[in-house]
Order: C-alpha cells, then sequence, then structure tokens
C-alpha cells in the first residue's frame, strides 16, 4: 500500500523535478564508486612498493657486506616514506659494493710493508751519500789549467810562415822570398781571409816590401822575391820583420800576426838560400 503510494506520488511530480532528482543520485552513484576504485589503487601501489622494499631487504642481507644498511620496514609510513626508503637503498647499495679509498690504501700499506726491508733501504742511501761527501767543495786545478794551456795555444796559433834567405857579399844585396803561409785564422765572415805580407829591415823600417794580396783563403801561396840593399857591416845589425795582414777594402786592414827573425839567424852562412819555417805570432805577444 505505501509503495503504491510512493510510485503515485512520484509519477505526480513534475518531469524536471523527476529528472534533477534522478541526476543527484546519479552523480552520488558515481562519486561512491570512484572513491572506492581510488582506495582500492592506494591499497595495490602500497602493496607493490611494500614487496620492492621487502625484495631489496632480502638481496642486501644475502650481500652481508654492510651492517649499517636502513631499515626498510620501520620507514615504510606512507607513499612518499617508502619512495625515498627505496632511493636511499639503493645508494647504499651501490656504495656498499665497491671499496672505500682508505681501505685500498691500507691494503697497499700492508703490502708494501711485508715486501720493503727498511733496513737495506737506509743503508744504501747512507752509503751513497758517504761516497759523494768527499767531493763536496774540492776544486780541481788541472781542470783550469788546462783550460788555460788551451788559451795559450789558441793565442799562437796564426799559422806558419815559409821563407828563405840569401845574401849576396859581392852585391851586398839580402834576398828575402816568401813562399807561402798555412792555417792562418780567418778574419773574415765567410769563414776566410785575405792577407798579404810587409817585409821591413828592423829597426829603422826605411825600407819595406809588400805582396800582392790573394783572395779568400787561410793557405796563400805567395812565391815573391824582395831585395835590400845592406852592406856587410850592417848586416850585423839588422833584423827581419814579416807582418801578415787581412786586407779590407772598407775599413782598416787587420793585423794577422808578425815573425821576427833576429840578428843571430842572419849571422849564419847565409850566402847560400836558406830555408826557414816559424810560427806567426799574435799581434799582442810581439
Amino acid at each position: 500500500m505505501s509503495i503504491n503510494v510512493i510510485l503515485f506520488s512520484f509519477t505526480a511530480l513534475p518531469l524536471g523535478e523527476i529528472i534533477g532528482i534522478a541526476g543527484v543520485v546519479a552523480f552520488l552513484l558515481l562519486s561512491i564508486g570512484f572513491l572506492i576504485y581510488r582506495r582500492f589503487c592506494r591499497i595495490g601501489t602500497n602493496h607493490h612498493l611494500y614487496h620492492e622494499a621487502e625484495a631489496l631487504k632480502e638481496e642486501r642481507a644475502n650481500l652481508s657486506i654492510s651492517q649499517s644498511s636502513p631499515n626498510l620496514v620501520n620507514e615504510c609510513d606512507g607513499k612518499e616514506g617508502i619512495r625515498n626508503t627505496v632511493k636511499r637503498s639503493l645508494q647504499a647499495f651501490r656504495q656498499s659494493t665497491l671499496p672505500t679509498v682508505s681501505e685500498r690504501h691500507l691494503t697497499f700499506e700492508r703490502s708494501l710493508s711485508h715486501k720493503l726491508d727498511l733496513s737495506n733501504v737506509e743503508f744504501s742511501v747512507q752509503s751513497l751519500s758517504q761516497k759523494s761527501q768527499p767531493s763536496i767543495g774540492k776544486i780541481k786545478p788541472e781542470l783550469y789549467k788546462q783550460t788555460l794551456t788551451d788559451e795559450t795555444k789558441l793565442e799562437q796559433s796564426c799559422g806558419k810562415l815559409y821563407f828563405s834567405l840569401r845574401y849576396d857579399m859581392q852585391n851586398e844585396h839580402l834576398f828575402v822570398t816568401i813562399i807561402n803561409a798555412t792555417n792562418l785564422p780567418a778574419k773574415d765572415f765567410s769563414g776566410t781571409s785575405d792577407p798579404y805580407v810587409k817585409v821591413y829591415l828592423l829597426p829603422d823600417r826605411k825600407t819595406k816590401f809588400q805582396t800582392k794580396v790573394h783572395r779568400k783563403t787561410l793557405n796563400p801561396e805567395f812565391n815573391e822575391t824582395f831585395m835590400f840593399n845592406v852592406s856587410c857591416q850592417e848586416l850585423n845589425s839588422r833584423s827581419v820583420q814579416f807582418s801578415l795582414y787581412d786586407f779590407d777594402r772598407f775599413s782598416r786592414h787587420d793585423l794577422i800576426g808578425d815573425v821576427i827573425v833576429k840578428q843571430d839567424l842572419l849571422d849564419e852562412n847565409i850566402s847560400k838560400e836558406k830555408f826557414f819555417s816559424f810560427d806567426i805570432i799574435s799581434s799582442n805577444q810581439v
């Protein structure tokens, strides 16, 4: 009877109100269904994350590398807590698989301490220092002596001059023949010289002669003869000087060196041609 009354009263309502009531009922049903679905999804997600955390916990326990792993069960409070726990567990797992730097250094030092004998190393270093100690501060004069000797040789090594002397007593003529020179020093930038020779009678130098200039050579061949008028009485007081020069067209000629034939050589029997070879002495030694 009551159901019929309700149906009669419901049918008596206008169509617009019936549609509004039906929409409200449908909205309520959909809301209830969505809430139930969301609840089930959250439960499923939490259940899945919980199983992942349990799996990581078991894997870490099997490795037995570090005892300082975080407690996964106590921190699984809520969805964010589970995610943070999983991240920290992954980081701890990666770090625990590699040894730390300090552990590797300690292992290396222990291996070295077993292999090295420090007493032997210390003894060898001490023996080396004792060997090198006597040479500290010691001066070797022979080195400086050798250097000075080499410098003296360089100053005197101006080459050699080859010449001949002959005196004609009947005509009172002194013949001087300049043959050649060897191993002259280089005076030009090209590594050669342009040598020529001047010859004098000392001590007055009133009479002098000069050879031709030979271009770009350190071993010139002169082969020139000069004649001086000298009496027999003067011959004993005379000396012959040869001066070698390097010719320079645009500046002063460079003196290479000199050769001086003393009086005692002229006192010898030079009525026949006599040949000589003298070292050319640099100008600072004459």
